[in-house]
């Protein structure tokens, strides 16, 4: 009896744990729907509410608040960029080889998105990444696509500049960048990388095309001089 009785409380809470990350998983998607239709400013509590038949309030219940969610809900743009990366990113490629293609694919992606990568880099929870991305795969695992060791450790990295500096370590050890400027080469990415994402949200006429060829020359810029 009391080994049944000290089980019992170990079921419940793990029946609400299921339950709990049913209705995450079901805001999740209902969040990117409508970012999908309207964009992530056209997302808020009242729309979620009816999308996914609860309470408003019910939200603050799974998630810290509305800018949480979207962080989450942020991953699911991830898929195809991902799926992209595992094809065109061989163990084979050198360091630098390797690097470039990573920002090429990147670019395709995230330009055409720019609000919704901008916001998982470099928003209100992007302090957050790294335990936001670990728990959004265990809720979506097939998701999770293998890649090789320099691009695994950028894209799960705690936040974008511990993942620029894994994949710059690689560069200085092929002799592509010189080690003592490192973290000055991560920093000039991060900082070109949030200028331009930045940049294509906010001022709605630039090309996207002209920026990813722009951001790529500025790119080769950095490594080159460094």
């Amino acid at each position: 009896m009391k080994r049944e009785e000290s089980e019992e409380p170990a079921e419940k809470k793990n029946c609400r744990d299921q339950r709990k990350i049913k209705k995450k998983i079901l805001y999740i998607k209902a969040a990117e729907r409508i970012m999908r239709d309207e964009g992530i400013r056209g997302l808020n509590i009242r729309k979620l509410a009816s999308e996914v038949g609860l309470n408003s309030a019910t939200l603050y219940s799974y998630f810290e608040d509305l800018d949480e969610l979207v962080l989450f809900a942020t991953f699911k743009f991830r898929k195809e960029y991902l799926i992209h990366l595992s094809d065109q990113i061989l163990p084979g490629m050198s360091a630098f080889e390797q690097y470039v293609k990573l920002y090429e694919i990147y670019c395709e992606y995230a330009f055409e998105e720019p609000e919704i990568f901008f916001n998982m880099y470099f928003g209100k929870y992007s302090y957050k990444l790294g335990n936001i991305r670990e728990e959004y795969y265990t809720m979506f695992p097939e998701e999770s696509i293998r890649q090789t060791p320099m691009v695994q450790n950028w894209l799960h990295a705690k936040d974008v500049y511990e993942g620029e500096m894994t994949a710059v370590r690689c560069l200085a050890e092929e002799g592509v960048i010189k080690e003592e400027n490192q973290s000055m080469v991560a920093n000039m990415v991060v900082r070109v990388h949030a200028s331009y994402m930045h940049d294509l949200f906010t001022y709605k006429h630039r090309s996207i095309t002209i920026a990813r060829h722009d951001f790529m020359d500025c790119l080769m810029h950095i490594l080159k001089t460094n």
